[in-house]
């Protein structure tokens, strides 16, 4: 059996790893991400959120399921913005944001979408962890 090298296939290969190998290095997906990158992968969702957040709550009253169908989509919404960070200390934060939306959002479908008046003071104390987190968010992003 003869060995047969095909130095032409190794290139062929390099030449279908390597633009992808690049792109990732592009988006911060090897090495590290620097803040202002991890940053401004997500800064439109950011800016989205509180847009969002306002309308959700001004819905509550009107329109409660709508007002918790909101929090659901905003809820999907940061958390695919924040699938591509990798940067440890932007990551870290934008894991407490996804936690507090994620009880702001459990407790606000309580009080808001099932009418339990009974979870109004978590309602308030899970809105202020949330705003906390994403003040935090923001003082490290500006």
């Amino acid at each position: 059996m003869a060995i047969v090298n095909a130095p032409w296939r190794f290139d062929h290969a390099l030449g279908e790893i390597m633009p992808p190998l690049l792109r990732h290095l592009q988006q911060g997906r090897f090495g590290t991400q620097s803040v202002a990158d991890a940053c401004a992968t997500f800064s439109s969702a950011m800016s989205d959120t509180e847009a969002a957040l306002t309308k959700a709550m001004e819905d509550a009253t009107t329109d409660p399921a709508k007002s918790v169908e909101a929090l659901g989509t905003l809820q999907t919404n940061m958390e695919s913005a924040f699938s591509s960070v990798s940067n440890p200390k932007v990551s870290a934060l934008g894991d407490k944001v996804l936690s507090s939306l994620g009880t702001f959002a459990e407790v606000a479908t309580d009080v808001i979408g099932n009418g339990d008046m009974t979870r109004v003071a978590d309602l308030t104390k899970a809105s202020e962890e949330f705003t906390g987190a994403m003040q935090e968010l923001q003082t490290l992003c500006s």
